[in-house]
């Protein structure tokens, strides 16, 4: 068994039905896709690139079900990191 329990997507949201399904789906699509893209111009400079990056695949996975994957392995790489590089060191070394 793995001592660490693994992040589990939510369900995409069915409220949203009928005509405006498609539009509300592209809208999505298009904020998310823009808030990457801005992250990834930003990210050789200073300042918040890779956090827009994260927050434009958040975007995404309130709609697409590949996103919210995506988001659960980027959070579990981001806990990895805080432990492997974050960690406090024993006391008895």
């Amino acid at each position: 068994m793995d001592a660490s329990p693994k992040s589990t997507p939510p369900a995409v949201p069915s409220h949203r039905s009928g005509f405006l399904r498609l539009p509300w789906i592209i809208g999505v699509a298009i904020v998310g896709m823009v808030t990457i893209l801005v992250g990834i111009v930003l990210i050789p400079g200073p300042g918040p690139g890779w956090l827009i990056v994260y927050a434009g695949v958040g975007i995404l996975a309130t709609e697409f079900p590949w996103a919210q994957k995506l988001l659960v392995w980027i959070k579990d790489r981001a806990k990895w990191l805080v432990h492997r590089f974050w960690k406090k060191p024993d006391k008895d070394t």
